[in-house]
């Protein structure tokens, strides 16, 4: 009743291995009234919604296979009344002398109508987006690698040719932008460090 949780489980990391990604979040309650729910998912990530309010983001390492991330293929939507397991504990069985009921006002899908930048690793790259101390960097040409916050102010800079490794063990865990600069042509992705 006080507590949601927001997970994702593939092949590779799942709750029957026990190192699935989750997060939780605790509101004052949860049951009695109507909440909504949201999930935006694209290539870049998923990012979870309680109430209108974005509360996590898992972000997408593109050194993944479809068994750690096979969220770019087809998936369907399920509700269910999960009770009881490993998670929500011992359950008196009292429960069901009444209706158990989950209550759903709507569920809704939406496409994005306009095409949604795919990070190949190509001529340009970026990898993982999702680092601790180091970071990939990758160019067929000479370029310029540029660490920047979200406020715009550059964090790290280094010229390269390439394949290189950026040591980003100095950058406290956030977001921040990375752009390569080639001669004609500036590519800027959005990458996360974590703790």
């Amino acid at each position: 009743p006080k507590m949601i949780s927001f997970a994702t489980h593939t092949k590779d990391k799942n709750g029957t291995l026990g190192n699935n990604w989750f997060n939780r979040i605790y509101p004052d309650s949860v049951e009695g009234k109507f909440h909504t729910y949201g999930i935006e998912w694209d290539n870049e990530a998923i990012r979870f919604f309680f109430d209108g309010t974005k509360q996590v983001t898992l972000w997408h390492n593109l050194t993944e296979t479809w068994t750690s991330w096979p969220f770019d293929k087809n998936f369907y939507v399920i509700l269910n009344l999960a009770i009881g397991g490993k998670m929500g504990g011992t359950v008196d069985d009292a429960i069901f002398n009444q209706p158990v009921k989950m209550l759903v006002d709507y569920v809704r899908i939406y496409k994005a109508t306009t095409a949604i930048k795919t990070n190949k690793i190509d001529e340009i790259s970026v990898f993982p987006t999702s680092f601790t101390n180091n970071i990939n960097v990758k160019s067929d040409e000479p370029a310029l690698v540029v660490i920047s916050d979200l406020m715009g102010r550059k964090q790290l800079a280094d010229s390269f040719s390439g394949l290189k490794t950026v040591d980003t063990s100095t950058l406290s865990p956030g977001v921040y932008m990375i752009s390569i600069k080639q001669k004609y042509k500036t590519i800027t992705y959005k990458v996360v460090k974590k703790q």
